[in-house]
């Protein structure tokens, strides 16, 4: 942690630059003393590359703390599908007819190369 800031790591390779509130500091520090046993969840919003990696979080909304071990489930999140349903819906249709016929039977195929059914 450093003038306001810490990193979070997302994985081993992946730190990602949090900026902190003086009260958010004090979760941050809690989530620390506690590093064995809790897990600091940081909710906002952030910039990602191209590949969909994170780079940064630009605005902490909340922070929670979690029992090490615990899953994580957030009942104020929105259903998979209504994501799934409103990304597709941003897809033009030539781009939807585009795609093989096969495709749902043969996924493994076209995403990995593996032989077709």
């Amino acid at each position: 942690m450093r003038q306001g800031r810490f990193q979070l790591w997302v994985d081993d390779r992946t730190p990602v630059t949090v900026p902190l509130s003086p009260p958010e500091e004090d979760e941050v520090i809690e989530a620390l003393r506690g590093h064995r046993t809790v897990r600091l969840q940081v909710i906002g919003r952030g910039e990602f590359s191209a590949s969909g990696k994170p780079l940064r979080v630009t605005e902490v909304e909340e922070m929670r703390l979690h029992p090490v071990g615990e899953v994580g489930y957030d009942a104020t999140a929105r259903p998979i599908e209504d994501v799934l349903a409103e990304l597709a819906a941003e897809v033009p249709e030539e781009d939807w007819e585009r795609l093989p016929p096969d495709l749902t039977d043969n996924l493994d195929h076209y995403l990995y190369g593996t032989p077709r059914r």
